[in-house]
């Protein structure tokens, strides 16, 4: 037993989103800087960036807005926080929140009323949580949402993932 716990402590220290999805938080160290992920929407021969949270597009208000009306309707359709992909030391409803405004969140929202195709790629690999609710929004909005990073694509439409939730 002893062994396994020096073992599991290793490891943590190696992987620490390991041991924040384990919620070993004291394995995980703070000082670690991770380079954010970043969600971009092509628009009008434009591309537009988001980060977790962002305020700064100039069309923040209305994101903000198509955001909280499209959660709102998820949510009617059973959609409920997957809390485990909110690798951060919060209580349950701030993970709630700081889920919410992931990029790839951000960027649906920008671009769910011009377009029924959503184009979007990534830095990052999708969270759980986000991909529930792309499937949602594809199958609610009537729209196509295609996330990219490195070399995988997920293609939403209708409620289904051409992953099969991978």
């Amino acid at each position: 037993m002893d062994i396994g716990l020096i073992a599991a402590d290793s490891l943590f220290q190696l992987v620490p989103e390991e041991a924040a999805r384990a919620s070993r938080w004291k394995n995980v160290t703070m000082e670690q800087k991770k380079t954010p992920g970043v969600s971009n929407v092509e628009h009008n021969v434009k591309v537009h960036t988001f980060l977790v949270g962002d305020c700064s597009h100039p069309l923040s208000k209305k994101i903000s807005q198509n955001l909280d009306l499209l959660l709102g309707k998820v949510k009617e359709a059973g959609y409920a926080p997957e809390t485990e992909s909110a690798l951060h030391n919060l209580e349950e409803e701030d993970k709630e929140c700081h889920l919410a405004v992931h990029s790839e969140n951000l960027a649906i929202s920008f671009a769910i009323l011009p377009w029924e195709t959503i184009r979007i790629t990534k830095s990052l690999r999708i969270c759980g949580d986000c991909h529930i609710a792309a499937k949602l929004v594809s199958k609610l909005a009537k729209c196509e949402i295609m996330v990219r990073y490195n070399n995988c694509l997920h293609h939403f439409q209708n409620g289904v993932c051409s992953s099969k939730d991978y």
